[in-house]
């Protein structure tokens, strides 16, 4: 008697168990809407798909975060402030403060293509300058044939 009603046991919390794997697998996610994303001030806030315009792709030399920024700009000024303040942007008068990599001996180029999109030179070496430039023109100064990338400049931590 004790051996059946163990085996009872046993078959019921087997089925048990295979209707609560078959409702769990039911619940999937709704895959997410169509549309560009971005992280906000928390991994759990995203914009919506309105708020961020369209960024047209190939534009590989300009640093993700700053390609958000500028799908960001300047549709809508609200998603801007949060997410510059989550990565860390620096904004001067003339836009935003990024670095940018010349191919090798053409800085002097890359810095006049600067100059005509609006933007301001901070410093150059060799072939890196840090530059201030409007977040609208991102784009068009990171398909410049000279420029290798744009990025963000890399900020000190203390030891």
């Amino acid at each position: 008697m004790r051996r059946s009603a163990a085996l009872a046991v046993a078959l019921g919390m087997i089925a048990f168990l295979a209707i609560v794997v078959r409702d769990v697998r039911a619940e999937e996610p709704p895959p997410p809407p169509s549309g560009r994303y971005a992280i906000s001030t928390s991994t759990t806030e995203v914009l919506e798909a309105s708020q961020v315009r369209a960024v047209p792709k190939g534009v590989p030399k300009l640093e993700s975060a700053l390609q958000t920024l500028a799908g960001l700009y300047p549709q809508d000024a609200e998603p801007v402030p949060r997410f510059a303040g989550v990565n860390d942007f620096t904004f001067t008068d003339e836009g935003v403060v990024v670095v940018v990599r010349a191919l090798a001996g053409r800085l002097a180029d890359v810095l006049e293509q600067v100059s005509v999109l609006g933007g301001r030179v901070l410093r150059s070496d060799r072939d890196l300058a840090k530059v201030s430039i409007p977040i609208d023109v991102m784009e068009s100064l990171a398909n410049v044939d000279e420029v290798e990338f744009v990025r963000r400049p890399h900020k000190g931590f203390p030891a």
